[in-house]
C-alpha cells in the first residue's frame, strides 16, 4: 500500500437522510433461483418529482439495463431471457454474479418480484409468485439472526439463505465457524436451522427464502431481505391475511439471552382477545405463533419484547405462500410517509388481484392513495385495542386496480401490499427501518512517500450524542463528530438522529497501511548479544530505525533467556523402582546418572539415589460355623475362601498375611401347617391350640446347630345367624332352596378354612300390589307418576314400591287422538299462488295454514315457496384491443351494442347487454440487422410501431463492451431520418451484434421498454 495517495471509498449511499424505503443504492442478496429471465421483474419507483436514472447490474458489476422513474411513473423491467436457461443455484459454494446492484444518483426504491406460475414448467426450472423490497442503507450490516416463518420440517424443502459480500476478502462465519471468503459482489447460499448467527467481517446484505414451500399441497418458491441485528426493534404487529393455517404463521428470533416475549391478539374488529407470555433462554432461540386471532383475515397479534428480535411472517391465498420481513413500529424512525410500486403481473402480463393493510399510529391524520383519501375509498379506520394503533384494509376492487400505487401520509405509515389470486402469492412490506447516520467517505492521511498510518472520519451534522464504535466495540471518548482512525477495521457510529430516537451507521471498513516490521524470534541460554547490547532476561525489545526513504522502520527482537539446572532424587522402594526420567528399572540399591535437555534447551543434570527393599508372606488355615472373626484386622467374615492383608514391616515394606477359611452354615428347615381347633407336631409330640411360631433345634454332622420351625395356624368352626324380610319369595344362595312363607330354616356348610359350620335363616315374606288409569288426549300426555311424555297411544307400566318396600304396578291405558301436519314445496319465475288460500305470493319463505280436526286436534299445512329472479343485466366494459364476452364466449374486435337472450340456471328469462369500447395501445417494432452500405434499401436502424404510436421517448444502441454508440430522444416513429446510420465517432462502425433498447409511452399512459439485439451488416 506504500503511495497511496487516493480517498478510499467504502459504503456512503445517502448524503442527505430520507424517509420510506429510498436510497441511492440497494444491494440484494440472491434468490434461490437466478434473477436473469422473464418471470422476474424490476420495480424502480422514486419520490422525487424530476426524473431518476437507475443503473441495474449483476453484482460482478456486469450491465443489464438503466431505469429512469419519476414520482407517479414508477419503471417497470423484465428481463429477457427464458426461465428454463437459468437453473436453480447450487448450495454451499461461492457464486460470482448471482446478486443485483442498483445505483442512481438520487434516492429511489426498489421491488424484485417472481411472476413464475404453476404452468411454466417443473420446479426443477423455478418456482415463485413471491415479492421483495430493497431496505437500502439498513439492509447492510455484519451481524444477521437467521429466520423464516415458520419451523421446519417444511412438507417439501427448508429454507435456503443467502448472503453477498460487498467489499472484497470479507470472511463468513456461521456460527463462529469461518465457511467462506467472498470478494465484493460474490454470494453464498446455505441451509441451518432458525437462530443461527452468521456474522461477516465486512458489510453484507442477506436473503431468506425457499426453492419450494408447500404448506397446502401446491407450493411457491419465497423470497425476502434479512435485516441486520443493528436494526430491529422490539415492538410489531402481524396481520392474518386469506391463507391457510399453516402459511399464516410467524417466528420470532431473538438476539440476546433472556429475552422476554409478549403476544397481544386482537380480532378483525380490533377487539382485544388475551395476551401469551414467554422468555426465550438463549440468543437465537424462536418461537413460532399464529398471525393474528389464528383464523379471521385481518385480525392482529401485537409482539412486544425487551430485546431485540426478528419477526419474519408468512402470508398467502389458498396454498400459494411468500415471506416477508416484518419492520418494527418501536422508533419514531420506523415507517414511511411514502411508499409507491405498480400493480402486481402475471407471467402473460395479465392483471393480478391484491389487497393491502396500513397500520399508523394516528386516528385523524390523512392518507392519499394515488391522491385521494384512501378513508372516501376503502372504509374508516379501525382502532386496535389500546395498542394505539389503527389499521385501514381494502383491495384492488375497492381502487379499481391503477397501473400506479401511492400511499402517502403527514405521518410514518407500515404497509404491507400481498398480491393474491389466479394461482399466485406475492406479498412485500412497504414500510422503513430505522433511519441511520452517514458516515462520510474515510479521508485518508498520508505523510509524504510513507505509509499511511491514519484515517479521518465524519458523521454529518444533524446527529448528536455520538459514540464511535471500533469492531462493534465503544472507544472510550470517542463522542466527537470527526474520528481519527489509527488502526484497520471495521468502524461505525451511534446517534441520536432527528427523526427522535438513537440509531447506528452502516459500518465502514478503514484499511491502512502498516509501518514495516522486521521480527527476530531468539532463543538462548544464560544470556544474548544484540547489536551493541547483552540481554540477561527473556523479553521483547524493540529498536526504531529509518528507511533509505527516511520512512519508520520498526526492528524487533523477541528473546527468550534460558538457564541449566541439575538436581539429586532421593528415593527409598520395595522389591523395585522404575525411574521416569529414562524409562529405566532398577531391583537394587545404587546411584544412578542422566543428563536431559530441559524444555527451555539448556543442560538438565539429574542423580537418582536408589535404596531397594524386600517384603515376606505368611499363611494361616482356619473354619468355623456360620462367620469367623480374624482377631488380625478385626473383621467378622461370613464366606470361605482366600483373604489377605498387608502390614508395614519395621523397613516400610508390606509384609502380607493369607488366611485360608472355610465357613459352616446352620439347616433351617420350615414347615407351615393349618389345622381346626389343635395340631399335634410329630417333632416333639406336643398338642398345640393356639396359632403361631415353634421351634426346635438338632446338632447337624458337621456340629453346628439344625434348626426345625413350625409355622402353625388354628382356625375354629362358625355360627351365623340370618334376618332376611322378602316381596312374594326367597332364593337362599347357601343351600339354593326358594322359600315363599315365612319361617325359620337352618343349613351346614364348611368356611373358608375348611371347618364346619351351622347358618341359620329367619325369613318373613311381604306382598305386592296393582292399579290401571285410562286417558284420552290430542297432544302428548305426560303421565305424573313417572313425568315420561308419551306421543303415541297404548298401554304402559311403572313399577314403585309399595308401603310394604314391594312392588306396586301402575298401567296407564293412553289414547292420543290425531292431528295432521302437510308440507308442500314449490318453485315459481316470478310470483306463485297457493291454491289452498288463493293468495299470490311474489316473495320467496315459508307460510303456514291452521285448521282443526273433528276431534277438536290442530290440523297444519306448510308451503316453502322459492320465488326465481327474472334478469336484465347491462355491462359497460372498456378494453384493450379485444374483448372476451363469457356470457357468449366470444373475442370482439369492435365498438358496439350486443345483446344476449337466454334463460337462467333456475329457467327463467335473462337479457345480458354489453356496451363495448375498444381502445389500442399500439406496438413497437425493431429491426433485427441492417445494412448502412448506401443503396437505398435498410441503411438506418429505424424504430417501427403502429399507427397509435406517435412519439418514441428514447432508442439507445450500445456496443459489446457497454458503450452508448448512439441515442435518439423524442422522435416519431417510421421515419429512416431518427434512425442510426451505422457510424460512432464520425467513423463508419464495425460490423458487429448491438444491444439496443427503447422506450416508448402507449395509449394508455403506460411505459414501455423494448429490448433486443441488431447486426450491422457491411
Amino acid at each position: 500500500m506504500k503511495g497511496r495517495d487516493f480517498l478510499f471509498i467504502f459504503l456512503c449511499l445517502n448524503v442527505f437522510p430520507c424517509f420510506g424505503q429510498y436510497f441511492s443504492a440497494h444491494y440484494i442478496a440472491p434468490a434461490p433461483w437466478q434473477y436473469w429471465h422473464n418471470a422476474c421483474e424490476f420495480i424502480v419507483a422514486t419520490d422525487s418529482d424530476s426524473l431518476v436514472t437507475v443503473d441495474v447490474r449483476k453484482s460482478d458489476g456486469t450491465f443489464i439495463v438503466t431505469l429512469t422513474a419519476s414520482a407517479g411513473s414508477p419503471a417497470v423491467y423484465r428481463p429477457v431471457g427464458i426461465f428454463r436457461d437459468f437453473p436453480r443455484h447450487p448450495l454451499n459454494t461461492v457464486l460470482d454474479g448471482a446478486g443485483i446492484q442498483f445505483k442512481g444518483e438520487r434516492e429511489f426504491s426498489v421491488n424484485i418480484r417472481n411472476v413464475a406460475s404453476d404452468q411454466l414448467g417443473t420446479d426443477v426450472y423455478i418456482k415463485g409468485n413471491a415479492s421483495l423490497t430493497g431496505l437500502g442503507d439498513p439492509g447492510v450490516g455484519v451481524s444477521f439472526r437467521l429466520g423464516y416463518y415458520r419451523d421446519g420440517p417444511l412438507p417439501s424443502e427448508p429454507p435456503v439463505y443467502s448472503v453477498m459480500a460487498l467489499q472484497d476478502s470479507t470472511e463468513l462465519k456461521i456460527n463462529g465457524v469461518g465457511v467462506a471468503r467472498l470478494n465484493s459482489g460474490q454470494s453464498y447460499l446455505f441451509r441451518d436451522r432458525i437462530g443461527t448467527l452468521v456474522e461477516t467481517s465486512k458489510p453484507c446484505v442477506m436473503n431468506t427464502g425457499a426453492f419450494l414451500d408447500a404448506p397446502g399441497g401446491c407450493g411457491d418458491g419465497t423470497f425476502d431481505q434479512i435485516p441486520p441485528v443493528s436494526v430491529l426493534g422490539k415492538r410489531y404487529f402481524v396481520v392474518r391475511t386469506q391463507g391457510n393455517w399453516i402459511s399464516e404463521q410467524s417466528t420470532l428470533v431473538t438476539t440476546e439471552d433472556l429475552t422476554k416475549v409478549w403476544i397481544k391478539k386482537f380480532n378483525s374488529s380490533g377487539t382485544y382477545l388475551n395476551t401469551d407470555s414467554l422468555i426465550l433462554q438463549k440468543a437465537g432461540d424462536f418461537f413460532t405463533f399464529s398471525n393474528g386471532d389464528g383464523a379471521v383475515a385481518f385480525s392482529v397479534a401485537e409482539i412486544i419484547s425487551d430485546k431485540r428480535i426478528a419477526v419474519f411472517t408468512g402470508s398467502a391465498q389458498s396454498c400459494e405462500v411468500d415471506v416477508s420481513t416484518s419492520f418494527p413500529v418501536s422508533s419514531p424512525c420506523n415507517g414511511s410517509n411514502f411508499i409507491e410500486t405498480t400493480r402486481f403481473k402475471a407471467y402473460n402480463q395479465a392483471d393480478l388481484p391484491y389487497f393491502c393493510y396500513v397500520l399508523l399510529e394516528d386516528p385523524n391524520a390523512p392518507v392519499d392513495f394515488n391522491g385521494m383519501p384512501l378513508e372516501t375509498r376503502a372504509g374508516a379506520r379501525r382502532q386496535i385495542g389500546a395498542s394505539g394503533m389503527y389499521i385501514f384494509t381494502f383491495n384492488s376492487s375497492q381502487l379499481g386496480n391503477p397501473q400506479v400505487i401511492s400511499l402517502s401520509s403527514p405521518v410514518r405509515l407500515h404497509i404491507s401490499i400481498i398480491q393474491i389470486g389466479g394461482g399466485f402469492s406475492m406479498s412485500a412490506t412497504f414500510s422503513n427501518l430505522i433511519e441511520q447516520p452517514v458516515l462520510k467517505e474515510p479521508i485518508y492521511v498520508k505523510n509524504g512517500p510513507c505509509p499511511v498510518s491514519s484515517a479521518i472520519l465524519s458523521v454529518q451534522t444533524s446527529i448528536r450524542d455520538i459514540q464511535w464504535f471500533y469492531n462493534g466495540a465503544p472507544i472510550p471518548g470517542a463522542v466527537d463528530r470527526s474520528f481519527v482512525a489509527t488502526r484497520s477495521g471495521l468502524y461505525h457510529v451511534r446517534g441520536f438522529i432527528p427523526c427522535g430516537d438513537f440509531s447506528e451507521s452502516v459500518p465502514v471498513a478503514v484499511l491502512l497501511d502498516s509501518i514495516p516490521k522486521g521480527v527476530q524470534m531468539v532463543k538462548s541460554c544464560e544470556y544474548y548479544q544484540w547489536e551493541d547490547s547483552v540481554y540477561l532476561q527473556s523479553g521483547t525489545y524493540t529498536r526504531l530505525l529509518q528507511t533509505t526513504d527516511g520512512c519508520d522502520s520498526l526492528a524487533v527482537l523477541e528473546l527468550e533467556i534460558n538457564t541449566s539446572t541439575s538436581f539429586v532424587q532421593f528415593e527409598s522402594h520395595c522389591e523395585k523402582y522404575t525411574w521416569p526420567i529414562n524409562g529405566n528399572t532398577y531391583r537394587s540399591s545404587g546411584i544412578y546418572l542422566d543428563t536431559l535437555m530441559n524444555h527451555r534447551g539448556c543442560d538438565s543434570v539429574v542423580s537418582l539415589n536408589l535404596t531397594i527393599h524386600p517384603s515376606p508372606i505368611t499363611v494361616q488355615q482356619e473354619a468355623g460355623c456360620e462367620s469367623f472373626y480374624w482377631k488380625l484386622n478385626g473383621q467378622t467374615l461370613t464366606q470361605g475362601g482366600l483373604y489377605y492383608d498387608t502390614l508395614i514391616s519395621h523397613l516400610g515394606c508390606d509384609s502380607i498375611l493369607m488366611l485360608d477359611l472355610s465357613i459352616y452354615h446352620r439347616v433351617i428347615e420350615t414347615s407351615a401347617i393349618k389345622a381346626c381347633q389343635s395340631y399335634t407336631w410329630p417333632v416333639n409330640d406336643k398338642s398345640y391350640l393356639q396359632s403361631g411360631i415353634y421351634r426346635d433345634t438338632l446338632i447337624s454332622h458337621l456340629g453346628c446347630d439344625s434348626i426345625l420351625v413350625l409355622d402353625l395356624e388354628i382356625f375354629q368352626p362358625d355360627r351365623q345367624d340370618v334376618y332376611v324380610q322378602a316381596c312374594q319369595s326367597y332364593n337362599w344362595s347357601v343351600n339354593g332352596m326358594s322359600y315363599d312363607k315365612t319361617g325359620i330354616y337352618s343349613a351346614l356348610f364348611q368356611n373358608e378354612h375348611g371347618c364346619d359350620s351351622v347358618v341359620q335363616l329367619n325369613l318373613t315374606i311381604l306382598n305386592s300390589s296393582a292399579s290401571t288409569t285410562q286417558i284420552a288426549v290430542c297432544d302428548p300426555y305426560t303421565w305424573s307418576v313417572n313425568g315420561i311424555k308419551y306421543n303415541t297411544s297404548g298401554i304402559f307400566h311403572y313399577i314403585m314400591p309399595n308401603h310394604l318396600g314391594c312392588d306396586s304396578v301402575l298401567t296407564l291405558d293412553l289414547t292420543i287422538l290425531p292431528h295432521y301436519f302437510a308440507r308442500d314445496t314449490q318453485r315459481s319465475c316470478g310470483s306463485f299462488t297457493w291454491s289452498v288460500n288463493g293468495v299470490d305470493y311474489t316473495h320467496s319463505g315459508d307460510y303456514r295454514v291452521r285448521l282443526q280436526t273433528r276431534f277438536g286436534c290442530d290440523s297444519i299445512l306448510d308451503l316453502h315457496l322459492r320465488i326465481d329472479p327474472e334478469y336484465h343485466i347491462t355491462d359497460t366494459i372498456s378494453a384493450l384491443n379485444h374483448y372476451y364476452w363469457p356470457v357468449t364466449r366470444l373475442f370482439y374486435d369492435q365498438e358496439g351494442i350486443y345483446t344476449h337472450y337466454a334463460q337462467s340456471s333456475d329457467g327463467c328469462d335473462s337479457v345480458r347487454v354489453l356496451i363495448l369500447e375498444i381502445r389500442k395501445r399500439g406496438e413497437v417494432y425493431i429491426p433485427n440487422a441492417f445494412t448502412p452500405n448506401g443503396d437505398g434499401v435498410n441503411d438506418r436502424f429505424v424504430v417501427y410501431s403502429s399507427p397509435e404510436i406517435k412519439m418514441i421517448s428514447r432508442l439507445q444502441i450500445y456496443d459489446r463492451w457497454g458503450e452508448l454508440v448512439f441515442e435518439q430522444k423524442d422522435f416519431p416513429p417510421n421515419v429512416d431520418l431518427y434512425g442510426w446510420d451505422g457510424n460512432f465517432r464520425d467513423q463508419p462502425a464495425n460490423p458487429a451484434v448491438f444491444a439496443c433498447t427503447v422506450e416508448w409511452v402507449d395509449t394508455e399512459g403506460d411505459l414501455h421498454i423494448l429490448a433486443g439485439d441488431a447486426t450491422l451488416i457491411r
